[in-house]
């Protein structure tokens, strides 16, 4: 379950012509229109089968789709490419984020052992202290709306915060202000596809899946 299997009658169209229709903006959104359920949406095998698709000549559907292979193909390069000078940049912002907030921007401070683990040595002046210490934690006033309760809201204004991140409007707030909110579960925790800590700043509503804290005044 969850694919429809076909495969093209050859003698009217070609397979690789065939599937790049599939993949086709304008499909994707005719399939979304048709698809039904909201929780889960799926496409109905009559919906499917009833779906209309062009059909030009079966030589000029091999062009097409030798040509869509090599612009996909070239294109394919080209993002694999961002994608590794994007990987590098990030692996230098981590690292540029960790030495400043673990030694500080002076390069000859005297450190001292900061007996964490995973903060290793900090500048001798620093203080080591708790997170509970130093932060509110505002968890407790956390509130999740199903997605089927969000969805028939009419003035949807505000930000609706999930572990990573606004993920939806809704047309009311429980927060007023600028907050950190740090990712409490999910995928992102071992995946890091995501920001796992962003502020949300205004009138916004956080689900059950992000931690909300902000630093006591004089912190």
């Amino acid at each position: 379950t969850g694919f429809n299997v076909v495969r093209p009658r050859l003698e009217r169209i070609a397979d690789r012509f065939l599937y790049y229709y599939l993949l086709s903006e304008g499909n994707r959104q005719h399939f979304e229109a048709v698809s039904k359920g909201v929780g889960y949406p799926a496409i109905e095998d009559k919906d499917f089968c009833s779906t209309n698709i062009p059909i030009p000549p079966l030589p000029e559907q091999k062009r097409i789709a030798a040509y869509l292979d090599a612009s996909c193909a070239a294109i394919d390069r080209a993002v694999e490419t961002k994608r590794k000078q994007l990987e590098t940049l990030d692996a230098l912002r981590k690292s540029i984020i960790q030495r400043a907030v673990t030694q500080g921007l002076k390069p000859n401070v005297e450190m001292k052992n900061s007996g964490v683990e995973h903060l290793g040595p900090v500048p001798n002046h620093w203080q080591i202290r708790r997170v509970k210490d130093v932060f509110e934690f505002h968890n407790h006033r956390r509130i999740p709306i199903s997605s089927a309760d969000r969805g028939v809201m009419v003035d949807r204004i505000y930000d609706y915060y999930g572990a990573s991140g606004a993920i939806d409007k809704v047309e009311d707030y429980i927060f007023d202000g600028q907050y950190i909110l740090l990712a409490e579960d999910g995928a992102n925790l071992l995946t890091r596809s995501k920001t796992l800590a962003f502020f949300a700043t205004g009138k916004f509503w956080v689900n059950n899946h992000a931690h909300i804290i902000k630093p006591f005044k004089g912190s």
